[in-house]
């Protein structure tokens, strides 16, 4: 791999996430979601093969190239949708970070970064940003409408989520 894929690869975690509504607090960014992603991935997957992990990992590298486009933007207008994929799809093979992976792993990355998405929403209402609240009910709604995809762990964490801090003088 040359340097300048390497360097890409890095680059990919300073794109801003969530930049399409007001934010409290930090920047929420690539690199925190995908951290955050892999997180939630080891401790809700009892064995994630190789190629699971280095797929949650680097899902969204594309938008280095192309920015974190809004869902609404492809709910509103498919074309659109498809013609990021394709331009994911080519950035993708050019960073050489394309995995082989099973359709249950593929469920298996979509419930992963919808669920980080939820939890960071979560916390955003916790600081009282009801700016977000319009996204918190569409991924819940996702959650709703995609049950039969979400892996057995995930909903279990879903259906029992109630947001909280933990303590900071007594360990989990």
């Amino acid at each position: 791999m040359n340097n300048k894929k390497i360097i890409a690869l890095r680059e990919s975690g300073f794109v801003k996430r969530g930049h399409n509504c007001r934010i409290v607090g930090s920047e929420y960014n690539n690199a925190e979601h995908q951290w955050q992603c892999l997180a939630l991935l080891y401790k809700l997957h009892p064995d994630p093969s190789r190629n699971l992990i280095w797929a949650l990992t680097f899902h969204d590298v594309a938008e280095r190239y192309f920015g974190d486009m809004p869902a609404s933007v492809n709910w509103l207008r498919p074309e659109l949708k498809k013609a990021q994929t394709q331009a994911e799809r080519t950035a993708n093979e050019a960073l050489e970070v394309t995995f082989e992976t099973s359709t249950i792993e593929e469920q298996w990355v979509h419930a992963i970064d919808r669920l980080e998405l939820l939890l960071w929403v979560e916390d955003q209402l916790a600081f009282g940003n009801q700016h977000i609240a319009n996204l918190a009910t569409t991924v819940r709604q996702w959650f709703r409408d995609s049950w039969d995809q979400i892996p057995k762990p995930v909903q279990d964490f879903f259906s029992t989520y109630e947001w909280q801090r933990t303590s900071e003088i007594e360990l989990p």
